[in-house]
């Protein structure tokens, strides 16, 4: 048996689509298209409705990047893919 260590961080969970959370892109352009265009215009800086953007992914995620670059031995991230990313 190989030790581990697990730890679960809060930050590491996928973008908070505030009102579109649980929606499908093709749901969000049929029921909110002004949001979908938004997001098509600028995914990187798109805050979706009461919830982030990109850039606040990028921002929450960073002192986890810092903690994670300070270890010493192999790391097992288990993420959402934007997260990943």
């Amino acid at each position: 048996m190989i030790p581990t260590v697990n730890v679960c961080w809060r930050a590491l969970n996928e973008i908070d689509a505030g009102k579109c959370e649980g929606m499908t892109y093709d749901e969000i352009k049929k029921e909110m298209p002004e949001v979908a265009a938004a997001r098509k215009k600028d995914k990187l800086r798109y805050r979706y409705p009461q919830g982030e953007s990109y850039v606040d992914v990028i921002q929450r995620i960073e002192p986890v990047i810092l903690e994670l670059e300070r270890q010493r031995e192999p790391v097992l991230i288990v993420a959402h893919n934007a997260i990943i990313r």
